[in-house]
């Protein structure tokens, strides 16, 4: 069993912001109004590195299921827990359940427009999606501390990407509808 009490956090602070600011100008023209949220959404994207959810939402150790390489490895939280069983779960992350979960949860509240509530949960379904494309949430070794290279998720994630966030251009998005 691993346990993940000293596990750094994705992108940094700042690359949060960053992702959930740009995110909204690749969604589809029907979902505009989140373009009106734009700043709640950017400042809100850190909430899950300091509220209580747990820490095994912000990554997955794909390299411990080989049903992620086959294609076939379930998305759905009752699926992957019949799997798998709550402990193994908890112990090598739930990213892709999160992920779906809320995904599921945002819809569900824009359909029965409770728009008192909606803003929170696409602020930090970006941030679980920012987690998820970050290649040291993915892995065992998210530290290199069994590759003798300790501290490089820090390094890669915050020093590099803060670092460089400024030289980031933006594809043109009017080709995307």
């Amino acid at each position: 069993m691993i346990f993940y009490q000293q596990r750094d956090f994705a992108w940094g602070w700042e690359a949060y912001h960053y992702i959930n600011m740009h995110a909204i100008d690749y969604l589809p023209p029907e979902m505009n109004f989140f373009q009106d949220y734009k700043e709640y959404l950017s400042s809100h994207a850190i909430d899950p590195d300091t509220d209580s959810h747990p820490e095994y939402y912000h990554y997955i150790d794909i390299d411990f299921y080989p049903e992620f390489f086959e294609g076939s490895f379930p998305m759905d939280w009752d699926s992957v827990v019949v799997q798998y069983g709550y402990d193994v779960l908890i112990d090598y992350g739930t990213v892709p359940c999160v992920i779906e979960q809320w995904t599921d949860s945002l819809s569900n509240l824009v359909a029965e427009r409770q728009w008192g509530a909606v803003w929170q949960v696409p602020a930090e379904v970006g941030h679980y999606a920012a987690d998820s494309h970050q290649p040291l949430h993915l892995t065992l070794n998210y530290n290199r501390q069994s590759s003798g290279n300790y501290g490089i998720h820090s390094r890669s994630e915050t020093q590099m990407i803060n670092d460089h966030l400024s030289e980031l251009s933006q594809p043109n998005t009017s080709s995307l509808y």
